[in-house]
């Protein structure tokens, strides 16, 4: 039975006793109207009664003036008047007489009536004779039925009079009837009104003090999601009580629900600690790595700087040396004299070679050194690229779990308000956790675009040393090839100067040679000015890399701050999570 109908049936019960109690009131006023008209009709009947005993006195009254002034004519126009009035009142009482003794009484009234009429007819022909003794005989007779009449309107009038008492009587009982009737319906209405109200109203408020006490129970108590109400009726209680109940059981599944995703998120911000604090670890040593290169990006630096500066000395003293060999080959010609001072040369020159190749052989080292660092600096450049591709596979696993922890903010919130004001403090979590998410998934697309960043820097450098390490190499080549022409040299001028004594006799000889030297020292200068180039080329490569490791420290440095700030963040979250599991904990669902 819903609550509508037992509304419905408490409203048509009260209308029944309205309506009952308002058909006793009417029966009751239709009987005292009833009483009421038929007193009044009493009271007029006993005024007709009263005023046909005044007629009868009237009457004798008209006669006897007639007999004391003798005026009999006037007096019978009076008397007719008198007559009928006098009749029309006994007609009148006729129709309203109930009972057989009051019609009995009333019709020997009548009948004496008439008899007095006629027998004043008779007195006045009496009178006119002045028959006194038919006047005295007939007036004794007058005052019998005069008497008579006037003692059966008493009896009529007493009849009268006991309907109107026995009238009020009932009248007065009935009244008192209908107030007591009135009484005991109201009464009974009231106490009947007052039960059905209390049985509808226990009935309805029952279940609901249940789900009040249930839910202080759930909001102060120990947070017991397993308890759940007893359906006893199958109205809108019965109802509420039944969705009540299915929704703690959703409220039970939600909050066991996010007891699991909080476990995991913990596990997940646990590993997620882990592996940026192995991040941290890595760029650090990523960093003093670039500080080594760094490092020996300077001394390569220093050297190459030091290589083009002994390559222009090398170069000066082979222009030097080319244009001694033209003085040299003009001379022979002119005095065979000069061979002395061609021998004081070539003893100069073979100093000047000795020192080349001495300089040639600090060249060869620097240029095998610098191969070597230049070698290790593409090693590490490598080995920094890699990690780089570590770094952004780190960084996407960092946006997926900001994505994944964003949508669980979402569902949340979702469930959080499906809940109500039970859900407000999960929507705070929910906010918090999703703010959380939105942050690290920023963080997360900075740190992958500044990896990215360094990881084209680091290939460019990685390319640049590739390039560097080739232009070594043909340098080293080079210095080989001048090397071995410097050794060719001065192999030559010692020859020279053991033959010093048949120079005279291989003048020819010697101008062949010195076209030689001349193509040779052409040659060396040639290429010391190649290396020269090279060594600029050098100095410019090995500038480009020291400019490339500054932007990758510089790179680094914001990777660093950006993982450590993804590190707090990991610890916040980590405490949110904690917090959460800890609200979550409250909550009793097993």
């Amino acid at each position: 039975m819903t609550i509508k109908s037992k509304l419905l049936s408490g409203f048509a019960v009260v209308l029944s006793i309205s309506v009952i109690l308002s058909l006793v009131i009417f029966i009751n006023l239709k009987m005292i109207h009833g009483s009421s008209i038929e007193a009044d009709s009493r009271a007029d009947d006993a005024v007709l009664v009263e005023n046909s005993v005044w007629m009868a006195h009237r009457i004798y009254s008209v006669y006897a003036d007639a007999y004391i002034n003798q005026n009999f004519s006037e007096n019978a126009i009076e008397f007719d008047a008198v007559k009928t009035d006098w009749e029309n009142g006994l007609d009148a009482l006729v129709e309203h007489m109930d009972t057989e003794e009051e019609k009995e009484a009333l019709g020997t009234c009548i009948a004496e009536a008439n008899d007095m009429v006629r027998e004043y007819a008779a007195w006045i022909d009496l009178v006119r004779k002045d028959d006194r003794a038919g006047i005295k005989a007939l007036d004794d007779r007058l005052d019998g039925i005069r008497d008579s009449y006037i003692a059966n309107m008493r009896k009529v009038s007493n009849s009268l009079h006991g309907d109107m008492q026995l009238s009020s009587t009932d009248f007065q009982l009935l009244i008192r009837i209908t107030n007591l009737i009135l009484i005991l319906l109201t009464t009974g209405s009231v106490v009947i009104g007052t039960l059905f109200a209390f049985a509808i109203s226990r009935s309805i408020i029952r279940p609901i003090h249940r789900v009040t006490i249930l839910l202080k129970d759930i909001s102060e108590g120990e947070g017991d999601l397993t308890k759940l109400l007893t359906i006893e009726s199958k109205d809108e209680i019965g109802d509420l009580s039944t969705y009540f109940n299915l929704t703690l059981k959703k409220i039970r599944d939600l909050v066991i629900s996010i007891k699991e995703q909080a476990r995991r998120l913990s596990e997940i911000g646990i590993e997620l600690s882990a592996n940026m604090n192995e991040t941290a670890a890595s760029v650090n040593q990523i960093n003093g790595n670039l500080t080594v290169i760094k490092d020996q990006t300077i001394h390569q630096s220093a050297s190459v700087t030091e290589t083009n500066s002994t390559m222009h000395q090398i170069t000066q003293n082979i222009e030097k040396l080319n244009a001694n060999i033209d003085q040299q080959s003009a001379n022979v010609n002119e005095s065979s004299a000069s061979i002395e001072e061609m021998l004081a040369n070539i003893s100069s020159v073979t100093k000047n070679l000795e020192k080349n190749n001495e300089n040639v052989t600090d060249l060869s080292d620097a240029s095998a050194k610098g191969h070597k660092d230049l070698s290790a600096v593409s090693e590490k450049i490598k080995e920094i690229a890699r990690e780089s591709e570590g770094l952004i596979e780190i960084s996407k696993v960092i946006g997926n779990i900001a994505s994944q922890t964003n949508l669980l903010s979402m569902n949340a919130a979702i469930e959080a308000a499906h809940a109500g004001e039970s859900g407000r403090g999960f929507a705070v979590v929910a906010d918090e956790i999703r703010k959380l998410a939105e942050s690290s998934a920023t963080q997360s697309k900075t740190v992958s675009s500044v990896l990215k960043k360094i990881k084209i820097s680091v290939d460019q450098v990685a390319s640049s040393t590739d390039t560097a390490l080739k232009q070594f190499d043909d340098i080293d080549g080079r210095i080989k090839v001048v090397s071995e022409r410097e050794h060719g040299i001065r192999n030559a001028m010692d020859e020279q100067g053991a033959g010093s004594k048949e120079i005279l006799q291989a003048i020819s000889q010697l101008n062949d040679i010195t076209v030689q030297v001349k193509s040779g020292s052409d040659e060396m200068l040639t290429g010391s000015q190649e290396v020269i180039k090279e060594s600029g080329n050098l100095g410019t490569i090995t500038a480009e890399v020291t400019g490339s490791i500054n932007e990758m420290a510089s790179g680094v440095q914001q990777i660093t701050a950006a993982v450590n700030k993804i590190n707090e963040m990991s610890n916040e979250n980590k405490a949110c999570i904690d917090s959460l599991i800890r609200e979550v904990g409250k909550f009793k669902v097993d």
